[in-house]
């Protein structure tokens, strides 16, 4: 049976920090937007460029910065969080937010180069929505400590946006920024309702969403930390295992040289002998070099950790 060829194409995939393994590749696919692939120094269309917010309340709000912005979603990759498994950690907060609040929608969102991602999203579809829908790349935006709106049918910000004119029909949004201990705003906890709520939040319920959005932060902190004790106790097991090599290694490539050097040997062997006996050495020497690099590479880490502990200690 044939394809329709009526049927729309595939959604097209929002693009993420994740994709980009260096500092430098971000920089482009942000300077050249998302045809940066494609072409190089051609002019791209403002839509292009998917990690600017073009409607932005300036009297409220902070102007982009490519490399403010680049700074920010390098610190969240450096959590390790985005297109992670649901952790209860956090459904338990979102849950906690939705009691409180009586809300239908809470999110732990993360606004990624393309798109925001739900850590969880309780009460709402899906595990990310396009960075141009999401009211949480203004809440990061804000000069504000948190951005309520009290009916987003009405909001000129707000009224045209899929997320307002169809499912799931936002109207009240209140969003509290996830500020890392770099300085960054990474996301937003943030809980939404069907109905417009004219009053906003009182002083009380600001407060009860500020502390939920600073345990969101602290759950993440130590998340990133376990991460990295984990990974660096691998480093270490590896590098106590790459030394405990190296001296066995170090007699075999002796006593593979002394071979090499013996000339009566080296007569009694044929072509294939030999090749065999320089295979060897060849192998020994590579291991030694992989095993030298493993221990280079964790004492690397614990300079690099000492230097950010002093870092944060000064601060």
């Amino acid at each position: 049976m044939t394809k329709s060829t009526d049927e729309p194409p595939p959604p097209e995939r929002s693009r993420s920090v994740m994709d980009y393994d260096s500092k430098a590749d971000l920089k482009r696919a942000m300077t050249y937007g998302k045809r940066a692939e494609d072409s190089e120094g051609a002019a791209s269309p403002v839509e292009d460029f998917d990690w600017i917010t073009n409607n932005l309340d300036m009297s409220i709000s902070c102007a982009q910065n490519l490399e403010e912005e680049m700074a920010r979603l390098l610190t969240l990759k450096s959590y390790l969080i985005l297109d992670a498994k649901r952790e209860q950690k956090f459904e338990r907060i979102t849950a906690l937010a939705g009691r409180i609040f009586d809300v239908p929608i809470a999110l732990v969102s993360l606004v990624d180069l393309g798109r925001q991602w739900f850590m969880s999203n309780r009460g709402l579809g899906g595990r990310e929505t396009p960075r141009s829908l999401a009211f949480c790349a203004h809440a990061i935006m804000s000069t504000q400590d948190l951005l309520v709106v009290p009916n987003a049918s009405l909001d000129p910000r707000f009224m045209n946006n899929a997320l307002v004119t169809s499912d799931p029909h936002i109207r009240f949004y209140a969003g509290a920024p996830l500020i890392c201990p770099e300085g960054y705003k990474l996301g937003t906890l943030c809980i939404i309702d069907r109905k417009p709520r004219p009053m906003g939040l009182n002083l009380m319920e600001k407060q009860n969403l500020r502390e939920l959005a600073a345990m969101v932060m602290d759950a993440m902190v130590g998340r990133k930390e376990e991460l990295e004790r984990v990974s660096q106790d691998q480093s270490r097991s590896i590098a106590c295992a790459a030394h405990d090599l190296l001296t066995p290694l170090t007699s075999i490539e002796l006593n593979l040289g002394l071979l090499l050097e013996d000339e009566r040997l080296a007569n009694m062997m044929d072509d294939h002998q030999r090749d065999l006996l320089h295979t060897a050495v060849g192998c020994s020497d590579l291991m030694g070099r992989i095993c030298i690099q493993a221990i280079e590479a964790f004492r690397g880490n614990i300079v690099e950790n000492n230097r950010k502990r002093k870092m944060q200690l000064s601060d």
